[in-house]
């Protein structure tokens, strides 16, 4: 199916392009949402008289993303859940936790506009936002078990020192994690081998019987 862009998406095109998609994804997504229009004799006409206006709201529409995407640089947004001593999280944070927190801070961003990787524990962790198809910008996830956490957590995130001392302390808790495989791995083998060799003399003395 031929359908005509009305804005700039990714891998498709730009604004006026007419391009070839599923007819799937064109009645399902692309035209319900005002992304696109049949590529029609009668909608090409359409397009090609309000080409200068569509254009136009597409350059205000990025200057208003834009002028969001600032503010929202100097937001950490802080989200409380359960989690273990260790900062293991017992609940997950979802892309509704994260619109719904933005709302409160006066940010209309609906869950479609949220690209989110699985978070596993508190800290400091980052999500993409697409206020516009156009502009995207990172935002700053405070994940904390109470207020108080999240702000110890969001100084220690600024503090030069802290963060060179979470880093070595990774970087260091790699090895340990290499070894306990390695030990583990050598104690199986280990048990293998005895198992082997107890193994031999019954067989040896089963040979022997049956001689």
């Amino acid at each position: 199916m031929q359908i005509i862009l009305l804005e700039k998406i990714k891998k498709l095109g730009k604004i006026g392009d007419v391009v070839k998609v599923k007819p799937g994804f064109a009645r399902n997504f692309l035209l319900p949402n005002k992304k696109a229009m049949s590529a029609t004799k009668e909608n090409l006409q359409i397009f090609e008289k309000q080409k200068a206006k569509i254009e136009e709201e597409n350059s205000k529409s990025i200057l208003e993303a834009e002028k969001i995407k600032k503010k929202i640089a100097d937001v950490e947004l802080i989200i409380l859940r359960e989690a273990s001593e260790n900062g293991n999280l017992y609940g997950s944070v979802t892309k509704r936790d994260i619109s719904t927190e933005l709302k409160k801070l006066g940010f209309v961003v609906n869950q479609s506009q949220i690209d989110l990787t699985k978070i596993k524990e508190t800290g400091i962790h980052e999500c993409s936002v697409s206020l516009h198809p156009e502009v995207k910008t990172e935002l700053k996830l405070n994940i904390a078990k109470t207020t108080e956490e999240a702000k110890a957590i969001s100084r220690k995130s600024k503090d030069p020192k802290a963060k060179k001392v979470e880093k070595n302390k990774k970087a260091s808790a790699a090895p340990e994690s290499k070894k306990k495989i390695d030990t583990e791995k050598t104690k199986d083998q280990t048990k293998t081998k005895k198992l082997s060799q107890d193994k031999k003399p019954s067989e040896k003395s089963a040979k022997s019987k049956v001689s």
